[in-house]
């Protein structure tokens, strides 16, 4: 069976996985881990150099949620313990900012919502 874990080495010093690399640092994981997807150097992932050039920073996105208005949906992921990250790829993939921040379910239009109405008896 194959393990989901990477060994990491950060400053000369050897992590087993990210995820005790990223806690050893305070960081996330799954940030940790889209850095290191978008080519940052471990160093840079952790916090402890200077992110890489093509990282520019923007000014963020302005968002209201539940009538709450946040700077930046990093801000409203922050308040409603999402990860950022994935709150992005969930809007990408054409969810609401309610879905991406997992506060609405999303409807899926080929399943039923009754799926007891929908079921045959193949058996007779």
């Amino acid at each position: 069976m194959q393990s989901n874990k990477r060994t990491i080495i950060i400053k000369d010093q050897t992590y087993d996985s990210l995820e005790s690399a990223a806690k050893a640092f305070g960081r996330h994981r799954n940030t940790v881990d889209y850095r290191l997807s978008k080519g940052w150097t471990p160093e840079q992932a952790m916090g402890l150099v200077p992110p890489p050039n093509f990282a520019c920073k923007t000014p963020g996105i302005p968002v209201q949620v539940k009538n709450q208005k946040f700077k930046t949906i990093k801000a409203a992921a922050k308040h409603f313990n999402r990860a950022y990250t994935h709150v992005i790829e969930m809007l990408k993939k054409g969810r609401s900012i309610e879905q991406a921040l997992g506060l609405v379910k999303r409807y899926e239009p080929l399943q039923s919502k009754n799926p007891e109405l929908g079921s045959v008896d193949f058996s007779s």
